[in-house]
């Protein structure tokens, strides 16, 4: 029973869309401005719409080869995804309605995850998504979602700046932690032609890049903690986090379960966030 529960929880995506959503309230606290719950509320289902989409329509290239467990399970459950998908389409749009003062900042990132997923590349006679170029995979979700967790919470409370230098520092660590689900993928994607990090680099020097992005991102958060006076309690939780994140990414292989890959890779973000918190409230 609880397997079956977990498995729901993962192969829907409904717990994906949390730790990204943490990553939006980490943002306002570091900060220290105001948090917005609907805006967590339209991150939550478009990270939510996104994420079913893409895999509703992956299924239709799928190999049997191919037919992992999460596949398997989107397979029997296609209904149930294909609902999500409207129904967190319709929570977007309604929550979109009410920060209406950011949704033009929002059409940017739109207009990236929909050339994530739609093929619109037209090369000879076949079109492709920006996810198909090579080794672009992993930038692209650490651009979408640090824009969104990152820039999007903090428009119109800080500096440009400031705010720049956080989103970097956010891709950084995105990008490190995205390098692991690449290497989990590796066998579905060159069956698919899709040159990822693993793919190109190999599986250890892939995940050596990983670490290092991590580290870089420590580092600039120490220059932008130091440059604009921040607490340095954030950067204490932010090394503890590096050195989880460090530990979990190299453990991870194409063998990880997929309860590795959803709760602890994924957890990073939330670890991250309360260690933060935690700290702040000390």
């Amino acid at each position: 029973m609880l397997k079956r529960i977990l498995n729901f929880l993962i192969f829907s995506n409904i717990y994906v869309a949390i730790p990204v959503s943490f990553l939006v309230f980490q943002s306002t606290q570091i900060n220290n401005v105001p948090f917005d719950f609907v805006l967590l509320l339209f991150v939550y289902s478009s990270t939510l719409l996104v994420y079913n989409y893409h895999r509703t329509q992956g299924l239709n290239n799928i190999l049997k080869s191919d037919l992992s467990l999460r596949i398997l399970w989107a397979i029997d459950n296609i209904r149930l995804l294909k609902t999500l998908v409207v129904l967190s389409f319709i929570v977007s749009l309604v929550s979109a309605i009410f920060i209406a003062g950011k949704v033009l900042y929002l059409i940017p990132i739109g207009l990236l995850t929909l050339g994530y997923v739609v093929p619109f590349i037209k090369v000879g006679k076949r079109f492709f998504r920006l996810r198909d170029i090579p080794g672009i995979k992993a930038t692209l979700i650490a651009i979408s979602v640090s824009y969104v967790t990152c820039v999007i919470p903090l428009i119109g409370q800080l500096e440009p700046g400031q705010i720049g230098l956080q989103f970097i520092e956010r891709v950084f660590f995105i990008l490190a932690i995205t390098i692991p689900f690449d290497i989990r993928d590796m066998k579905f994607d060159g069956h698919s032609n899709l040159k990822t990090l693993p793919i190109i680099l190999g599986v250890k020097k892939s995940k050596i890049g990983a670490v290092v992005l991590v580290w870089f991102s420590i580092g600039l958060s120490c220059l932008i903690d130091v440059h604009y006076s921040n607490e340095l309690v954030i950067l204490y939780a932010k090394i503890a986090s590096a050195f989880i994140t460090s530990a979990i990414i190299l453990k991870s292989n194409e063998n990880s379960s997929e309860y590795y890959y959803s709760f602890l890779v994924e957890g990073t973000m939330i670890i991250q966030t309360i260690l933060i918190v935690a700290a702040l409230t000390l």
